[in-house]
């Protein structure tokens, strides 16, 4: 048998290095093991204020000539239907935002920033979250987009009479159950988000039912 080229002294090393790596992976694992709302406290902790996000205006400069085609790579398979409510797979979403825009949407690095709203005010405690909308946010038809038509909105994903008009489950409450009142939705006792308030036609407040550091997040993808 070929004798190890290991020095003695190298093995004792060797052996304190694992020793050190198994208590600090027994220490992580506890870490782990901790309740649920210890982790949720250290995953959202409290801010000493609110927290205001303010959209940057970035314009881009473009003279279009010429045919004006938009070619996207995508799936063969047309997304059905192309509804943000429905939005179940990549594809779906990934098509469904090239037409529908929230409140957020994520930035070059990802990270959630405002989209339909032009200021975002969290907070410290993490539960409410006051949006602004932008003057001009406005549907295809021209229309001015509403505080009252977002609440409609984020109430209709999470609507079970929706849900009947499909086989497939909706993808909103795995993003928007963070909101109060979204049990009484999903379950039919309510036609409208009671977490939601319209403060005016551009401004609405979004109550959470726990702090959620992911919130806004889940409002850049389709459903939201």
């Amino acid at each position: 048998m070929k004798r190890s080229s290991i020095a003695l002294p190298h093995r004792f090393a060797l052996l304190f290095a694992l020793a050190l790596t198994l208590l600090l992976g027994q220490t992580a694992l506890l870490h782990l093991a901790a309740s649920p709302a210890a982790r949720a406290a250290e995953a959202t902790p409290e801010a000493s204020g609110p927290v205001v996000i303010v959209a940057e205006e970035h314009p881009r400069q473009s003279s279009p000539k010429g045919p004006q085609d938009l070619r996207l790579a995508g799936t063969i398979i047309d997304p059905a239907p192309l509804d943000p409510a429905f939005a179940r797979d990549v594809n779906s979403a990934f098509m469904t935002r090239q037409v529908f825009r929230g409140l957020t949407r994520f930035n070059d690095d990802l990270q959630p920033v405002p989209e339909l709203a032009d200021r975002i005010e969290i907070s410290p405690d993490g539960l409410t979250y006051r949006f602004h909308l932008r003057d001009d946010a406005q549907f295809a038809d021209g229309k001015p987009i509403t505080a009252d038509d977002v609440r409609f909105s984020l109430s209709r994903a999470l609507s079970p009479k929706t849900a009947a008009t499909q086989s497939a489950p909706l993808a909103g409450p795995s993003y928007l159950a963070d909101i109060a009142g979204s049990n009484e939705v999903m379950q039919g006792q309510a036609d409208t988000l009671s977490g939601i308030d319209v403060i005016d036609d551009k401004t609405l407040e979004i109550h959470l039912k726990a702090p959620r550091a992911t919130f806004l997040m889940k409002l850049a993808s389709a459903p939201g």
